[in-house]
């Protein structure tokens, strides 16, 4: 039955209909959420599957549905089946038609047999790995010495406000540091992994072999935690005429060894301007004066910083005092 999750019942229900029509039938004890029918044909080049299912979403219609289908190895799915159909933020709210949900995959479909050239592919190889973590991992790339085609070591420190790893160059040195390995695999044909066997498969031989032995070398099974052997990988592939990576820390010892993914948090100069805006480049040389740095200015100060001012003149001759 219909619960209070979903905002427009009559607009549900109109969806609902449109799906039976086309051949869909509700998967039992799923409470109107899962359906399953015929694969949409577009698919067809794409998995052998026959069937998909879709899934509603609470929140009905401002969270898309979600749609599976098994057997895809490209970008924008995962390995349980999700196929990535929005973005994250899409107001289009075209999926409340079976016409619009049917329209969107052929789009997705032709943009996966053409490789998603024109797809920047941003956070995608962190979202659709297998497990993922909301963990940071921060670095600059030009300090790691990360040579296309080539393999090298550095090392991971635990921070802890806010909680993070901050990752360094040069091979691990301390107890309390973590063993980083970096591969750079060159150009990358397949979509990105999505778990730690598909990384392995991705390597050329030397590095490989490199990775398997690290591996097993693993004494501590707990995440982020210095085993001896390795504790992060960086896996790097070409895209586009950039780096792309995936930052993963290892948990579990020798042949149990399973990766999760971590957010990739870049903090050269070239990372921090893209991260600012399109208006970061103009903004650099430009200066702001803040007078007041309480509540509303220090806020305000950072929010200018963060969208790439250049140069922020803060006055405030408030003196803080302890008192009670």
């Amino acid at each position: 039955m219909m619960t209070d999750d979903h905002f427009h019942l009559d607009s549900l229900e109109k969806f609902i209909g449109e799906l039976a029509d086309a051949g869909f039938q509700l998967v039992p004890e799923s409470s109107y959420q899962r359906w399953t029918g015929k694969i949409h044909p577009a698919f067809e080049p794409l998995t052998n599957a026959t069937t998909m299912d879709i899934v509603v979403a609470p929140g009905w219609p401002f969270q898309p549905p979600a749609l599976f289908v098994q057997g895809l190895n490209t970008n924008h799915s995962t390995l349980d089946g999700l196929v990535c159909m929005w973005r994250e933020g899409d107001f289009s709210h075209e999926w409340t038609t079976a016409h619009g949900l049917f329209s969107r995959i052929e789009e997705w479909c032709a943009d996966a047999k053409k490789g998603w050239e024109d797809d920047r592919l941003d956070q995608d190889a962190f979202l659709n790995f297998r497990e993922n973590s909301p963990l940071a991992a921060t670095f600059d790339l030009s300090s790691l010495g990360i040579i296309e085609g080539s393999w090298g070591e550095c090392h991971g420190v635990f921070g802890q406000r806010p909680p993070r790893v901050d990752i360094a160059p040069e091979r691990r040195r301390s107890a309390d540091q973590l063993r980083c390995l970096w591969f750079h695999v060159g150009s990358l044909s397949a979509p990105p992994p999505r778990k730690l066997s598909e990384v392995v498969a991705c390597l050329p031989r030397l590095q490989r072999r490199q990775l398997r032995r690290a591996l097993a070398d693993r004494r501590k099974p707990n995440f982020l935690t210095a085993s001896g052997g390795v504790d992060l990988i960086i896996f790097c592939w070409q895209r586009h005429g950039r780096t792309d990576l995936l930052v993963m820390a290892c948990r579990g010892t020798e042949e149990e060894t399973e990766a999760v993914a971590m957010q990739a948090a870049p903090r050269d100069e070239q990372s921090l301007i893209l991260r600012a805006g399109p208006d970061a480049t103009a903004l650099r040389t430009r200066r702001a004066t803040v007078f007041g740095a309480g509540a509303l200015g220090g806020y305000t100060s950072t929010l200018l910083a963060e969208s790439g001012v250049g140069f922020v003149d803060i006055v405030d001759p408030d003196v803080l005092l302890v008192t009670w």
